[in-house]
Order: structure tokens, then C-alpha cells, then sequence
């Protein structure tokens, strides 16, 4: 009895702790693929800067976000890392493909603004 106590306790702290930082990581990536720009936005942890924010109203706009392998440091630090790519035309000037990486934390998706040239399409 004593044994399905802890893990009665144990079970949910450990899925709480991982489980909703990788459920956020894929719910994000299935509203980018299929454009739901609303849950997007708002699964963002900074609203000042969401992403893709202004970009989706351009004249083109397609992205898609992947879940890095798994690692010890994701357990440790209870997140789930990902990798966004875009691709956004507003008439005359173009952006190509441009990734960077995405933290899911269970507050919501942290994003690093910062560009990585190592990402690639498929990776």
C-alpha cells in the first residue's frame, strides 16, 4: 500500500515536471503546421514579441517548428528544445529559410530570436 502511495505521488510530479513541457512543444508545432496563428501567439511566453506575430498577414508565410532529440539536460532543467524554420515573402522583399531555436517550458514557448546557420530544412 505503502509502495502505490509513492507512486501515486511520485507519477504525476515527473509528468508534470516533462510530460507538459513536450505536450506544449508539440501542441505549438501542430498549430504551426496547421496555421493556427491564434493558439500560436498566445502559447508564446513573451506577448510583447510573439512569433510569428506580423508575419503571418505577409503575402506569404509558411513555417514549421521540430523537437530536438531529447537529452539528460531537457530532464534536468524540465523543457523541451525545438527548432522553427520559416519562410516569409512581403511583395518585393523575400526571407528565405531562417531558423532558430525554441525552448517549451511549462509556462509556454520561450523563443531565442537569435539565428542559427547550422539549422537546415529536415534536420
Amino acid at each position: 500500500m505503502r509502495t502505490l502511495l509513492v507512486v501515486m505521488t511520485v507519477a504525476p510530479a515527473i509528468l508534470y515536471w516533462f510530460g507538459l513541457p513536450t505536450l506544449n512543444a508539440r501542441r505549438y508545432a501542430a498549430a504551426l503546421e496547421t496555421k493556427d496563428f491564434v493558439v500560436v501567439d498566445r502559447m508564446c511566453v513573451d506577448q510583447q514579441e510573439p512569433f510569428p506575430g506580423e508575419m503571418k498577414d505577409w503575402l506569404s508565410f509558411a513555417a514549421q517548428a521540430k523537437l530536438e532529440p531529447c537529452s539528460w539536460r531537457d530532464v534536468w532543467r524540465g523543457e523541451r528544445r525545438m527548432a522553427i524554420y520559416h519562410q516569409a515573402h512581403a511583395g518585393s522583399f523575400v526571407m528565405s529559410f531562417v531558423g532558430f531555436h525554441a525552448v517549451a517550458t511549462r509556462k509556454g514557448i520561450e523563443l531565442s530570436r537569435r539565428q542559427d546557420s547550422r539549422l537546415g530544412i529536415g534536420k
